[in-house]
């Protein structure tokens, strides 16, 4: 549903810029623009919020933190990958947060400081199978990501260790 969503206001607006590009002489209507923004209009209002997003974020980092503790290595990899991947959705989704002064905040910093500080050390413990170091990223990756919360005016988002896995139904041990 979410990447179908996302696909269709690319759609629309391919389309609208189809339809634009095959009038070199300009004689779209006015109607015909009104119609094509309130389409994508309408396409945009499908599309999942940025928090909607996070919780995919969440679960993934969540199941992360337990395939690492396990030793589950090849797992841990493959969370760390949707954990990047749900993230860098989060921000397509909402690459600019408005502030309550109406300054922008672009996340992409952001997301670069939490690869450079978290998600870089977390791969090369996970590669070399280092408990430590796995701990370490992972902690410095909460700190990241509360970094981006308190500048997004959200400091109560504040990430922590968890406590229990977000999904019961993958084993986390290997074998």
């Amino acid at each position: 549903m979410k990447f179908s969503s996302a696909i269709l206001v690319c759609l629309a607006a391919l389309n609208g810029t189809a339809a634009l590009a095959a009038d070199p002489e300009g004689v779209a209507t006015r109607d015909d623009i009104t119609a094509l923004k309130a389409q994508i209009e309408e396409l945009r209002a499908l599309v999942p919020s940025q928090s909607h997003a996070m919780t995919d974020v969440d679960f993934q980092f969540t199941n992360l933190w337990f395939a690492g503790r396990a030793k589950n290595w090849p797992l841990a990899g493959f969370y760390l990958n949707e954990t990047r991947s749900h993230l860098a959705w989060t921000v397509r989704l909402r690459p600019v947060r408005k502030l309550s002064g109406g300054q922008d905040l672009p996340l992409a910093p952001f997301v670069q400081a939490i690869e450079t500080s978290g998600f870089t050390p977390l791969r090369s413990a996970i590669d070399a199978h280092d408990m430590k170091n796995f701990e370490a990223g992972y902690r410095a990756t909460l700190n990241a990501c509360h970094a981006c919360h308190v500048a997004a005016e959200k400091p109560f988002l504040k990430p922590e260790v968890p406590t229990a896995p977000a999904t019961h139904l993958i084993r986390m041990p290997p074998g």
